[in-house]
């Protein structure tokens, strides 16, 4: 008889904090791959114009998120980090586990969604202000980025895993069953940090009694925080709508199992993330956060260039299989870059700023990433998925090179060691 006692190892392993919180938030990031692409697949299905239905959706979820994340250092402050963390990803479970359970009752997708996209994004929102730091707190990393290019390489495992499962599972089932299963996988993720504390907690956030006032002087005052601001800006309209927007992306580049193509690609994405801490371990090594943050968006947009050529002139087996290398690729830099440009903005000042500086940054890019995605929905369905590839790359590409040029004049040439 085979016992079903869970082995000792893994338990006193899932007992230390690190392990525990990775753990967790490997889960949560399979869900989050889960979910949306359930959530993706329905609303580019449910609509003749799917780019720009699964663009609304997302813009509706990226403009709630930015318009929390003033706040999230209000919240940081009064409830502690940890605690804002678990708030944060509660009212996501909820709204997911929602959402779920009113798609697998027949609600309409679109409508469905877009009434939940606000809690998605303040509950992103105000999770992406708290989570470098908490993330520095349980892995008792030296420095901010590379505590979030470890989590990308968890993540990335997770994300890969959840889009795969997703891809196969989704292909024979309601896409509500994605949805579903990401709050209940996030709630896994909620249950953790709450019962489980890190080795030491992050620095008490500093009261913000103005919340726009604060994120607003920040931007003004502090030229590397307001030149990764332009960072993000540039991210998010150009170069993250590839990840947000895979479904109809793949959708759009064959004519076949918009599902399964779509986790394929994710797939990809997320085993790209496996390589961003070398990224950001030689690019922190050799250049400023911010640089190494442009540098490797630059590198991102190359990937994009190349996906979208290939897109046009190969075919069949061939082509997919280059997809998953490009993913890859692609995956590496865009998280690389992403991580590199928290570590500029969360270590620009003194213990307890983090939150405002990430908040400027985060609020900047949130208020752009809409338009992104409007911008990409609407190149996908109205030219083709090949152009929004080649746009978003040349755009992305030539502002990265500017602010890379703007930040050596900026920066000392020896990396940042704060």
């Amino acid at each position: 008889m085979t016992s079903t006692t869970p082995n000792p190892a893994i338990l006193t392993g899932l007992r230390n904090p690190a392990n525990a919180y990775m753990a967790a938030t490997g889960a949560s990031m399979a869900g989050t791959a889960l979910g949306m692409l359930g959530a993706t697949a329905a609303t580019t299905v449910a609509s003749r114009n799917g780019g720009l239905a699964t663009g609304l959706f997302v813009s509706v979820v990226f403009l709630a998120s930015a318009l929390a994340v003033p706040y999230a250092p209000r919240v940081a402050h009064r409830l502690h980090v940890r605690r804002a963390f678990a708030a944060a990803k509660a009212l996501s479970a909820v709204a997911w586990i929602a959402a779920g359970v009113a798609l697998l009752l027949g609600a309409p997708p679109l409508a469905t969604l877009i009434v939940a996209a606000p809690a998605f994004g303040i509950s992103a929102g105000v999770a992406a202000i708290v989570s470098p730091t908490l993330g520095k707190a349980y892995l008792r990393a030296a420095h901010t980025a590379h505590s979030a290019a470890r989590m990308a390489v968890v993540g990335g495992v997770a994300w890969a895993a959840g889009a795969l499962a997703g891809g196969a599972l989704l292909n024979h089932v309601v896409f509500g069953w994605g949805v579903l299963l990401n709050g209940i996988l996030t709630g896994v993720l909620v249950v953790t940090v709450t019962r489980v504390a890190p080795p030491t907690e992050p620095h008490a956030q500093r009261a913000v009694d103005h919340p726009w006032r604060s994120v607003i002087g920040v931007l003004r005052s502090d030229r590397v925080v307001a030149l990764t601001a332009i960072q993000a800006v540039l991210t998010m309209l150009f170069i993250a709508p590839l990840v947000s927007l895979t479904v109809p992306i793949a959708d759009g580049l064959r004519d076949e199992s918009l599902v399964i193509l779509g986790s394929l690609l994710m797939a990809a994405i997320g085993t790209g993330n496996l390589l961003a801490p070398r990224v950001v371990h030689r690019e922190t090594a050799r250049h400023p956060a911010l640089s190494g943050a442009a540098r490797t968006a630059v590198a991102a947009g190359g990937t994009m260039v190349v996906l979208g050529v290939v897109s046009l002139v190969l075919t069949r087996r061939i082509e997919l299989a280059t997809w998953v290398v490009i993913g890859i690729a692609f995956g590496a830099f865009s998280i690389a870059s992403r991580a590199l440009a928290k570590g500029s903005a969360a270590e620009g000042g003194e213990p307890g700023h983090a939150s405002v500086n990430l908040a400027a940054v985060g609020l900047v890019g949130g208020l752009a990433a809409p338009f992104g995605a409007m911008l990409w929905g609407a190149l996908i369905d109205g030219v083709s998925a090949e152009a929004a590839l080649l746009v978003g790359a040349t755009g992305g590409i030539l502002g990265s090179l500017a602010v890379l040029a703007a930040a050596r004049t900026t920066m000392p040439a020896e990396p940042a060691t704060s």
